[in-house]
């Protein structure tokens, strides 16, 4: 009686947890004769004892499938599919239920037979009557935002970036990065494809405003997730990318459109850009070719938006580029082909000026540095991504990549120590003096040490590889278990020569050297991870064993040659490199090496992660996801090492455990979206096996390397909290976050100065102490609806106590040196348009650096700037633009530094002929007041310097627009 009872319980337990559990059906309905999928039949399940209704739904299109829908309970049923204009179908099922496992089926695919045309005449006598339609700018379809674009009155001329910055909600900044509601855009689509992913601003800039039917912004689910099948249910649980996706009208999706523009300024400045576009009904062909000497505008940060002139865009740049990008899609929806090719030429000249101030026991060093540098090179790249979907649940991927440069580099550079701070009039004023023939006394006051140097690089370098990854879903058997594998490759191989000729300030301690680098490179790997799903009633469990496995080698043979006081030490670098057998009996013995390294990776783990989802009441949903990970990493080295009395091979095997933690929390509705994140990762790695080679370098003129064969693996305490809200209703966003990481064994270069002969001595050791922690608010709101005026920004501290090793070099050791910073930035921005063209996009930003340390001066450094960009309709379709800063610096110990410079640029733009032709007279930094400034600081030094960037001029520039389509007829 007891065992029948505990029967009945079991029974009654499963009978509940088969009720309880979701199961969903899906499958495809298309016409019989054209395969189009039909969208909105009517759908019914059919008792197939009476034929009675069941259950009854319209097939709604979502992700790969065309019907989508959760049924009450899985079994026999006979399936009826209705659709105006078509024939009734009829199809017998059998929806079967694994628990835990299976928690769907697939009724396949039904054709559906139109019904014969009934000619039918009919004809309706109106009277005369004025209809006046009113268009609608903006619908919303669920998470789906569509405008109208002929709702927006634009300019004759106006191009996709005009369109973009009148649209409610949308904010467009000047590198092409889009914002919609406070979150970033990640990609920009025409047609649902990627435009030449990476870069909006081609499609923003090039396509004609008037060829756009509608623009709509949405979470989209990448190719890969539609070909796998992923379910609605699996979609709440994750924040797909916002995208905008740009439809253009059908008399435009098929046919060939560009522009051409040419443009002469000042100091001859020039410019010239051609852009084509060709559509075909599955193949799209995009050109883009450029030449100008202004970095086609790169100087600018537009992010922050500063001319601030760091990083590669500084200097006087001349460039000139060709892009082609082809995408094709078969009729079939199977294959995808999207491949570019890039060509770029660029010579860049730049000037830099440096002030350093290195931190000792024994006394601070000061530190200036100038460089004149010339570089030119060209390119050659071909990448693409090649997907193939032979059916739902599978999906391949193949993404060749190849990469040739040519690069040559000319730079002078002159650098100074000395014992005292420097009082100079200008940056760079004693370097000038120093090295200045009959240079006077006042700059040799307390002077260390001092070097010239000339050198010249030549390189080449190609580079050719690709990978092929799969994903195969077993939906065939109704189940979420899903393999991913990968196999790539690359290989590389290429030669630098350097010749390097140094000097002290008055011409002695002369030095010509000359290198000549030959690499040759190549990786391969392999991996592979299982998804194992379980479905509870209230939560899911996935368990995801992987393994991966890479061989990386290098070789770099780097031969040295000391040709001061030789026959060679006036050769050209071009008869040196045909000349390396002559060059042997002049070989610096001491910093030549050769080198081979293999090194042997695996990566093997599991990851557990336990997700629920809940549907709540009033509309509300809430979903949880808990993952564990229990990652290992082998490591096998080999280096095999030849330098002057060193030849070795050099072997090591590490093993790392790095756990990871994660957890999340969602809770919204079709209006609000709270998010919550808490994760946490703890990583290891292994310093660079050559440096348990015990050797000492000295190529670097004033400066000593050396080896240390007891450094330790170095690890990473990385933790973070995030929380976001985003409110569809009020059109706003908020989005907290704090971090924290630890470093433990942080490998550093500890540095030993002498001040006798100025020379530097490194030497990389493991340091404990340092950590770091950060925090960030960034919002986004509308302060005026009705006025669609947005106000956004962020706040920023980011906290950093580091430490690190400096000495003297009479010292028996290298001393610790602290120092604490911290930097507080507050950014503003006010972003306004209208249905008129006006558009006003203001800024103020702030940064407060404090520094303090055990061996300098508490620093305390403000830089902050405001400004506006504005766009205006003047008077006859003339619309001007006008971009207008003020960047302010105080509390610097140079005071060159501390200063305020207003940053203003103005334009004019009309279109004639029809929107055909656009004159543009532009007048970049009015008044002459551009600069570029830097400053770091750490625990062994404060940098502060300067690069030169473009000035002031003008130009007049005018673009031809054009367009051929095909007619289509109804």
């Amino acid at each position: 009686m007891l065992l029948r009872k505990f029967h009945l319980l079991v029974c009654m337990i499963c009978g509940m947890a088969l009720q309880a559990q979701t199961y969903h059906i899906d499958g495809f309905i298309k016409d019989s004769f054209t395969k189009e999928k039909i969208d909105s039949a009517q759908i019914a399940l059919l008792n197939p004892e009476d034929s009675t209704v069941v259950e009854e739904f319209l097939g709604i299109k979502h992700g790969w499938w065309q019907c989508y829908r959760n049924i009450q309970k899985p079994g026999k049923y006979i399936m009826r599919f209705c659709k105006e204009g078509y024939h009734t179908a009829y199809k017998n099922v059998d929806f079967k239920y694994t628990k835990y496992r299976k928690t769907g089926s697939t009724f396949g695919e039904v054709l559906m037979y139109r019904l014969p045309k009934q000619k039918k005449e009919m004809e309706i006598g109106l009277g005369e009557a004025v209809v006046t339609a009113t268009k609608i700018k903006m619908v919303m379809k669920g998470d789906t935002v569509i405008y109208n674009a002929d709702a927006f009155q634009l300019s004759q001329g106006s191009m996709l970036d005009d369109l973009m910055k009148m649209l409610p909600g949308m904010e467009v900044r000047p590198n092409g990065e889009i914002f919609m509601n406070g979150e970033k855009v990640q990609s920009l689509l025409v047609n649902g494809q990627d435009f030449f992913k990476g870069d909006p601003k081609v499609a923003l800039d090039n396509l004609p405003a008037y060829m756009v039917d509608k623009v709509k912004a949405y979470g989209r689910l990448g190719d890969k997730l539609v070909a796998l099948g992923v379910t609605p249910e699996e979609i709440q649980r994750r924040k797909l990318p916002l995208v905008v996706d740009v439809s253009l009208k059908k008399e435009y999706s098929v046919g060939l459109t560009g522009n051409a523009t040419a443009g002469y300024g000042t100091d001859n400045h020039y410019m010239a850009r051609l852009f084509g576009l060709y559509f075909g009904p599955h193949t799209r062909v995009s050109l883009v070719a450029n030449s100008n000497d202004m970095a086609d505008n790169t100087y600018f940060d537009e992010y922050s938006q500063q001319w601030n002139g760091t990083g590669d865009a500084a200097g006087n740049t001349t460039m000139h580029g060709v892009w082609m990008d082809v995408l094709h899609n078969d009729a079939a929806e199977k294959w995808k082909l999207s491949n570019s090719v890039k060509w770029q030429w660029r010579e860049q000249h730049t000037r830099e000026l440096e002030s350093k101030i290195t931190f000792l026991d024994g006394g601070n060093v000061y530190s200036r540095y100038a460089a004149q540098e010339s570089d030119r090179n060209w390119s050659m790249a071909l990448n693409g991504t090649n997907s193939y979907t032979p059916k739902r649940g599978r999906y391949f991927e193949l993404t060749p990549d190849v990469n040739y440069t040519n690069y040559e580099n000319r730079n002078g550079t002159m650098s100074a120590d000395y014992s005292a701070q420097l009082a100079e009039d200008y940056m760079g004023e004693a370097l000038d003096s120093l090295f200045a023939p009959g240079s006077t006394e006042h700059y040799r006051r307390n002077l260390l040490a001092s070097v010239s140097n000339s050198s010249f690089y030549k390189m080449q370098k190609v580079n050719a590889g690709g990978k092929l990854t799969g994903d195969m879903r077993f939906l065939d058997r109704q189940i979420k278990d899903r393999l991913s594998f990968a196999f790539g490759g690359s290989y590389g191989a290429g030669w630098l020569h350097v010749l390097n000729r140094n000097a002290d300030a008055d011409g002695g301690s002369r030095q010509t050297r000359f290198g000549d680098q030959r690499t040759r490179d190549y990786n391969y790997y392999a991996q592979a991870k299982y998804i194992y799903d379980l479905d509870f009633d209230k939560f899911s469990v996935d368990i995801m064993p992987s393994y991966r496995f890479r061989q990386d080698y290098s070789s770099d043979h780097r031969p040295y040659f000391q040709l001061a006081g030789t026959e060679y030490d006036t050769w050209d670098i071009d008869r040196l490199s045909s000349a390396k057998d002559q060059l042997t009996q002049v070989m610096d013995m001491g910093n030549t090496y050769y080198s081979s390294q293999w090194n042997w990776q695996q990566d093997m783990g599991v990851d557990i992660e336990l997700s629920s989802y809940r549907e709540l009441e009033d509309g509300w949903k809430r979903d949880h996801s808990l993952t564990f990970g229990f990652d290992f990493r082998n490591l096998n080295d080999k280096l095999h090492y030849d330098r002057a009395m060193v030849d070795t091979v050099a072997r090591r095997t590490e093993w790392f455990f790095l756990p990871s933690f994660a957890f999340s929390l969602s809770h919204y509705s079709n209006k609000i979206r709270n998010e919550y994140s808490l994760k946490y990762d703890y990583s290891s790695s292994a310093p660079w096996i050559g440096y348990r080679v015990d050797y000492r370098d000295d190529a670097t003129p004033l400066v000593v390397r050396y080896s240390n064969p007891g450094l330790k693996n170095a690890h990473t305490h990385h933790a973070e909290f995030k929380y976001g809200r985003k409110n569809n209703t009020r059109r706003s966003s908020h989005n907290l976050s704090f971090g924290y990481d630890l470093w433990e064994n942080l490998l550093c270069q500890s540095m030993a100065y002498d001040a006798t002969t100025g020379i530097r001595t490194y030497r990389p050791e493991n340091i404990g102490g340092n950590w770091g922690t950060n925090g960030r608010y960034d919002f986004s709101v509308v302060i005026f609806p009705k006025h669609d005026i947005y106000l956004s920004g962020y706040t920023n501290a980011n906290f950093r106590h580091s430490e690190d090793f400096v000495a003297l070099a009479d010292q028996p050791k290298s001393l610790r040196s602290k120092v604490d910073r911290l930097l507080l930035t507050q950014h503003l921005n006010l972003f306004y348009s209208n249905h008129k063209g006006f558009i006003v996009n203001a800024s103020a930003d702030a940064t407060w650096n404090h520094s303090e340390g055990d061996r300098f001066r508490t620093l305390n450094a403000v830089d902050f700037n405001y400004g506006a960009n504005i766009t205006v309709p003047i008077v006859w379709g003339i619309k001007g633009q006008s971009r207008m800063h003020v960047y302010s610096r105080r509390g610097y110990s140079d005071k060159n530094f501390n200063s305020d410079r207003f940053i203003w640029s103005i334009n004019l733009e009309k279109s004639v002929i029809n929107g055909r032709l656009n004159i543009r007279a532009e007048v970049f930094d009015l008044l002459n007041k551009m600069s570029a400034y830097s400053y770091s600081i750490n625990a062994q030094m404060q940098s502060e310097s300067y690069r030169n960037v473009l000035r002031r001029y003008a130009m007049l520039s005018l673009t031809w627009r054009f367009n051929a389509n095909k007619k289509r007829t109804k």
